[in-house]
């Protein structure tokens, strides 16, 4: 029901992408007398023609150049609806979010991975069972045993945990019985819905940057809300990439470890639905040593590299995506004001930096502080932190729609 209804809504965001995409193209010039609305102007360019803008227009600019760009970022397998949802908003608000979900989806190159096993480790759908007093959960991998609907992650097959122990995620780099490995099939799939709308929402955003060159981006130089969009066109990018190259997993499959067995003769274990055995359990109970943060993604090789040098490579992929838009943006504009105001520039660029200071990490952390943070309270109050650390972002959203109402919707002519 929940995925039926996810993809309605996608559907829809990619037609008003698309129907708002459609009025740029001009049609033939014909003799006929067009009686255009009182307030239409061209700015000076008699090849242009500029309607006043109607709320209706803003609000599909809003949903074709933002809202719908946060429906393309890479979920997590297994991931609750509330934490889903989540990530989305906040992609919407964070853009880089959105991004570095995306670069991890793209690093892990599943789509090469010689056994479906190996592709939905380097997916990050599969589980295995560990020591507490070993290792320390992220909020992600807490959430997959959750007996809640809303809150609760989802974990193939039926699991029950005894005292002592919990789930990890198992590393990408993990080797397999060969038996298991050769003979396991599992369900996934490149979700064509998500793929789509990435499509077409990539192309919506470059015809919009596209159309801020000239006039608009005289009248407001780098500051235009046109080159908004640049960041979330680069989301959808890397993201349509990481959907291509990693398949999407309905849940979290269970392997069999030793920790496992052990965990078996424990009162109260039920361990059923599992779908392979790891060759060799390698718990790295080192937590700086640990596999790559959930939520942030960095290329293969970063993998070989010491552990300062993996967290500059991760900051350095963190920031990439703002210096590209930041490049974009410059190219178009040289980076000049044209006629735009002081709060004008000030709020686009913070908008911009904004985009890279919330990244999405889900950090190891004791159990005792994942409950904590888990508690509505606790999660209400984070929540109130990071929306005011989004008010550049929630006035960049206000300053782009009183500079579209006041430079109108424009049509080229040639």
């Amino acid at each position: 029901m929940t995925l039926g209804l996810y993809r309605c809504c996608s559907y829809i965001l990619l037609v008003i992408s698309w129907t708002a995409v459609l009025p740029i193209s001009a049609q033939a010039p014909t003799n006929e007398t067009v009686v255009l609305p009182p307030g239409t102007s061209n700015h000076g360019d008699p090849n242009l023609i500029c309607v006043p803008t109607k709320w209706s227009d803003i609000l599909i600019f809003y949903l074709g150049n933002y809202v719908a760009h946060a429906a393309t970022i890479v979920s997590l397998p297994g991931i609750s609806l509330l934490d889903s949802t989540r990530n989305a908003f906040f992609a919407l608000l964070f853009p880089v979010r959105g991004v570095s979900r995306g670069f991890r989806a793209l690093f892990s190159l599943a789509k090469f991975a010689p056994t479906d096993l190996h592709m939905a480790a380097r997916a990050g759908a599969l589980c295995k069972v560990v020591r507490k007093a070993e290792y320390a959960q992220t909020i992600y991998e807490y959430t997959l045993t959750l007996n809640s609907r809303l809150l609760g992650g989802k974990v193939h097959g039926r699991v029950k945990l005894p005292d002592g122990y919990c789930l990890a995620i198992v590393p990408r780099t993990a080797t397999f019985s060969e038996d298991f490995a050769k003979e396991t099939t599992l369900s996934s799939d490149y979700n064509a819905v998500k793929i789509l709308v990435a499509v077409g929402q990539l192309f919506f955003a470059i015809m919009t940057i596209y159309r801020s060159k000239g006039d608009q981006i005289h009248r407001y130089g780098y500051a235009a809300f046109g080159l908004t969009v640049t960041q979330y066109a680069l989301m959808s990018l890397i993201n349509l990439l990481g959907n291509l190259m990693c398949p999407q997993y309905p849940a979290v499959y269970l392997v069999e470890s030793e920790v496992m067995q052990e965990a078996w003769t424990r009162p109260g274990a039920v361990f059923e639905g599992t779908i392979g055995r790891l060759k060799e359990d390698r718990d790295d109970l080192n937590r700086d040593k640990r596999r790559p943060i959930i939520g942030t993604g960095h290329p293969p090789f970063a993998l070989l590299l010491p552990a300062v040098l993996r967290r500059i490579c991760r900051l350095f992929m963190l920031l990439l995506p703002t210096a590209i838009s930041i490049t974009i943006i410059g190219a178009l504009s040289g980076f000049r004001p044209g006629g735009s105001t002081l709060t004008q520039r000030s709020f686009a660029m913070a908008w911009l930096a904004m985009g890279s200071l919330f990244a999405g990490y889900d950090i190891p952390r004791p159990e005792e502080d994942i409950k904590k943070y888990l508690r509505w309270k606790d999660r209400l109050s984070v929540w109130f932190f990071r929306l005011l650390l989004a008010a550049p972002v929630f006035a960049g959203f206000v300053i782009a729609g009183q500079m579209l109402k006041e430079y109108g919707v424009c049509v080229r002519l040639s």
